[in-house]
């Protein structure tokens, strides 16, 4: 992909993952291994995060040279402003224990319960009346998404830019982009 497909692509991806909050039905992630760049994005933005305490979350962008180009908005609605900075530098990974206390995730579970405790949860909030769930979601969608459209395109744009630094020309060469 040229660059310009590459802001595209990432556009669409943030669209998709901005839409999750505004769905009638709650979105549960469930984390077994790695939540990593774009992985770790999506996740944030689902409704509920269920993961394990070896779990490995990462935002590695700014390491590779540009700023995670989409998702930032719903990571800062979960952590704050502060700590959605320090997470977004990706200076270190954070396993799941560190992902619960921080906030990124909800439910912190026995890695070999993942899946169990997010299906559980899933018919736990389908018992509930569907209006009430529905309307929920729609109470806190504006909340938790924000001017995340507005964000997002900000971000992709940052994101072009940096892609113009050496470092990101270097890793982008790698995958056969040249800017």
């Amino acid at each position: 992909m040229s660059l310009a497909e590459m802001c595209d692509h990432e556009a669409d991806t943030a669209a998709f993952a901005r839409s999750i909050p505004h769905l009638s039905k709650p979105v549960i992630v469930a984390v077994e291994g790695f939540a990593i760049g774009g992985g770790f994005a999506l996740a944030t933005s689902c409704d509920l995060v269920v993961t394990h305490p070896e779990s490995q979350w990462h935002l590695t962008e700014v390491k590779i040279g540009w700023i995670p180009p989409w998702g930032l908005e719903p990571l800062t609605a979960r952590v704050g402003p502060i700590r959605a900075k320090r997470l977004t530098w990706g200076s270190e990974p954070i396993d799941g224990t560190e992902a619960f206390r921080l906030g990124v995730v909800d439910y912190l579970v026995p890695k070999d319960l993942v899946m169990d405790e997010a299906t559980a949860l899933g018919r736990r909030l389908s018992d509930l009346p569907p209006p009430a769930v529905s309307a929920t979601k729609r109470y806190y969608a504006p909340l938790i998404a924000g001017t995340a459209e507005a964000r997002d395109q900000e971000a992709n744009r940052l994101f072009s830019d940096n892609c113009q630094h050496e470092t990101a020309k270097a890793t982008l060469s790698k995958f056969g982009v040249t800017v």
